[in-house]
């Protein structure tokens, strides 16, 4: 924005304003630019006095186009003018009619500021969510003093506060009300306008804080009316929505300040069991681990952390907390049934904690009573095979079959040989198979079924397919051929591997996360043991990915090695080394078996949890907080198994203990045959099952609880507040300081500046001078007798 003129006035003689004028030519020069606005005939502004106009423009085309093209016209100009003595003259009206038509592209428009004393309107904004419920245990003498300024009531909630702060003692309503029009709204989840009630009990029952949305949103609905400031009244306990500090500077450069109310203590007491994690699918006598966050809040004490496998009491220990921190509590459970089943693990509340709700997370877990079905197709007993092969036949997990394709066929004649002589051709057969295996095997020993069919086991049955590279075929062969579209990265192009120099691998964000690769329970541990394992020496390196391929595992120089995407209802992993079993050096089976069971298991998942029967039925999560929305696939297939075919198939959804059945619409996925999607929101607390009316006797249960999100963390956030108010020019109070707020307040409403935009390339004023420009030229011809 180019500025053309504009001042302020100001006091004594002498003295000079901040862009160092004299005072008396401020208020000359505010004169003058009121005359020149009005002579143009620029539109009347709001109540006020015009202070100052700038130049925009509002170009449709890049400034340096018009200037060109400008050079361009004028030269023309003067070149069909040149045998005239007066060219000049002629040619430079026609050079400034050129220049009036091109700058109407750039659309200079005057933006006027007044100045005025409008009645402004100041924003009050509640938090309504459920932490505004607690009663903050105030033991320290200063945070009692707090609570007295505003209420005689012991340890009182802090939507209380929030209720007395405002029309309490301290009447800040009402003397708001005296200079600005007040409007109050409260968020949680959602941001509403709200007439509060001064005396009555107002409610906090929002399940989440979204404090970002509601200040950015506020800010939306607001935009051009004159809002003086924004008062937030919170715990600053946001865990939901749009990163608040945006919102705040969004509020900055609106010049609408942000003052928050910090309502709460900063380090209440409290103890706060964040998570159990354990596996979704678990065996039936295995001993399953489990990982229990503890989090405290300035509580110093042992405490006994009990685990229980629904209502049964399976392992207990006591932990020392140490004021304000987490630890990661390693525990473990062995199912001795099947079926569905919850995890929890919970801390007996201590009297001094803040809240008591938050001593307990549970988790929904599946435990299974069959074996994991694998086939291991290898072209040679490579090192890879050996121990692999040693690793899974000892997994009681795991029923394993193995095809050795340049083997003896006298290996597979024996009655407890895990061998096959060949690949199975039935096509049933092969989809008996949880997961497969492929390891250096020559794609021109798959016949079309037998690709055809792991194609569709992967894709239509939810199994699970792994890639391991090998120096003779894999994967470079497999170019051009049908299995190029299973593999998770490009195969065309890819160099030559890597051979003799120590490799070390590590793992990317997402192999962090990947129970897979999971060796030990806490995170820092598992980066640890992970960069500790020997290197390998034997690497092909991957250097394109597909575009839903995940990377777990990478090298140094961050080429993918271990790569994993979702085909279809299942997964393929493709392994870039054959020497992970390198990682047996010293420790044997220590890492190693866990390894590759855990992979096994992992891709196996979605046949565990009911993938491979003619109705499959597919939710993102077994668990789901309420509102949540549910999204469910369902592959379906006819008694003959040929892909479902109808426009639309109805669901439903139903309580465990029986009520009433809710009907969902599952819509096809294009270019999927017999592939369906349903959408729905999360119902009330409780365990459901999901069924398609085509085949009802195939359920999927899932399970809805509150969200928690509100305890989480039940101190105030203080910092976060401070941030906010510094990154909106406002201010942060505690209670002692809201008394001060309606005078900070009424400096800001005496003088409101509002714009206003008048866009003078479209006014009268210039097109006269388009036609006096084109007038005087055509007059001068004219007299000089050109034609």
């Amino acid at each position: 924005m180019v500025v053309v003129d504009g001042a302020r006035g100001g006091g004594g003689g002498g003295r000079r304003d901040g862009g160092g004028l004299p005072v008396q030519s401020g208020k000359m020069i505010a004169g003058l630019t009121t005359w020149w606005w009005r002579a143009w005939g620029g539109p009347g502004g709001p109540a006020g006095e015009l202070t100052g106009v700038s130049l925009a423009w509002r170009a449709i085309v890049p400034v340096e186009v018009v200037m060109v093209g400008t050079v361009a016209l004028g030269a023309l100009a003067l070149w069909l003018y040149w045998e005239h003595p007066r060219r000049w003259v002629l040619g430079g009206l026609r050079t400034m009619l050129f220049g009036l038509l091109l700058l109407m592209l750039l659309r200079p428009t005057l933006v006027g500021v007044w100045e005025g004393t409008i009645r402004p309107t100041l924003l009050v904004l509640v938090d309504a969510s459920a932490s505004m419920n607690i009663r903050d245990p105030r033991t320290d003498a200063v945070d009692q003093r707090r609570a007295a300024l505003l209420t005689a009531a012991q340890n009182p909630a802090r939507i209380e506060l929030a209720q007395a702060a405002l029309f309490g003692n301290t009447q800040l309503a009402q003397r708001f009300a005296r200079d600005a029009d007040v409007r109050f709204f409260r968020f949680g989840q959602q941001l509403e306008e709200w007439t509060p009630r001064p005396t009555g009990r107002w409610t906090a029952d929002q399940p989440v804080t979204a404090l970002g949305d509601a200040v950015r949103d506020l800010l939306a609905r607001k935009r051009g009316q004159p809002v003086v400031a924004l008062l937030v009244v919170t715990d600053g306990a946001n865990n939901s929505g749009s990163a608040p500090l945006e919102a705040a500077a969004r509020a900055q450069r609106e010049r609408i300040p942000l003052y928050l109310y910090g309502v709460g203590m900063r380090s209440p007491k409290d103890v706060i069991v964040a998570g159990v994690f354990a596996e979704d699918v678990v065996f039936v006598k295995d001993e399953v681990p489990v990982a229990v966050r503890v989090r405290s809040q300035g509580v110093t004490a042992p405490v006994t952390v009990q685990l229980k496998l629904d209502d049964a009491l399976v392992e207990q220990r006591e932990i020392a907390l140490t004021g304000t921190g987490e630890q990661i509590v390693t525990m473990k459970f062995t199912p001795t049934k099947a079926g569905e089943c919850h995890v929890s693990a919970s801390v007996a509340p201590l009297p001094e904690e803040v809240e008591q709700g938050n001593n307990m997370a549970t988790k929904p877990v599946r435990v299974i009573d069959r074996k994991i079905r694998v086939l291991y197709v290898e072209r040679t007993p490579r090192w890879e095979f050996r121990y692999l092969q040693a690793a899974l036949l000892r997994d009681r997990r795991v029923e394993l079959h193995c095809v050795l394709q340049e083997g003896d066929p006298a290996i597979a004649t024996g009655p407890e040989s895990p061998y096959l002589v060949r690949v199975p051709e039935e096509r049933e057969e092969l989809l008996q198979y949880d997961v497969v295996l492929v390891g250096d095997v020559d794609p021109r020993r798959f016949s079309a079924p037998q690709t055809a069919a792991l194609h569709d086991l992967v894709a239509k049955f939810g199994g699970g397919l792994i890639l391991l590279a090998g120096g003779g075929f894999n994967p470079v062969a497999y170019a051009g051929t049908a299995f190029a579209d299973l593999f998770p990265i490009e195969l065309e192009g890819i160099p030559p591997p890597s051979v003799g120099r120590a490799i070390r691998l590590d793992l990317t964000p997402a192999g962090q996360a990947s129970p897979m690769l999971r060796l030990a329970e806490d995170a820092a541990d598992n980066r640890r043991q992970w960069r500790e394992l020997p290197p390998v020496f034997w690497l092909t390196a991957a250097t394109r990915m597909k575009p839903a391929a995940e990377v777990l595992v990478t090298d140094p120089a961050n080429t993918p090695v271990w790569v994993r995407q979702r085909y279809g209802l299942g997964q393929v992993l493709f392994v870039g080394t054959d020497e992970s079993w390198r990682w047996r050096k010293n420790v044997g089976d220590r890492y190693y078996a866990p390894l590759w069971g855990q992979t096994v298991q992992g891709m196996a998942l979605v046949r565990l949890l009911g993938g491979a029967k003619r109705t499959q039925l597919i939710a993102e999560r077994q668990q789901y907080f309420r509102g949540e929305a549910v999204t469910v696939y369902a592959r379906l297939y006819t008694a003959e198994f040929a892909p479902v075919t109808a426009p639309v198939v109805r669901g439903s959804y139903i309580p465990a203990q029986g009520g009433d059945e809710q009907w969902v619409q599952l819509r096809p996925l294009p270019g999927q045959p017999g592939m369906y999607r349903g959408e729905f929101l999360a119902p009330p607390p409780g365990t459901y099952q999901f069924r398609v009316e085509l085949d009802p006797a195939a359920p999927l249960e899932f399970r809805v609880i509150e969200p928690k999100f509100e305890w989480g963390d039940t101190a105030m956030n203080e910092p976060l507040l401070q941030q906010m108010a510094a990154a909106s020019g406002g201010l942060f109070v505690r209670e002692e300081g809201l008394a001060a707020l309606p005078d900070l307040i009424r400096q800001r409403t005496e003088k409101i500046r509002t714009t206003t935009d008048w866009e003078i390339w479209c006014s009268p004023w210039y097109f006269l001078a388009l036609l006096g420009v084109a007038s005087l030229e055509w007059i001068l011809r004219k007299r000089w007798h050109l034609k």
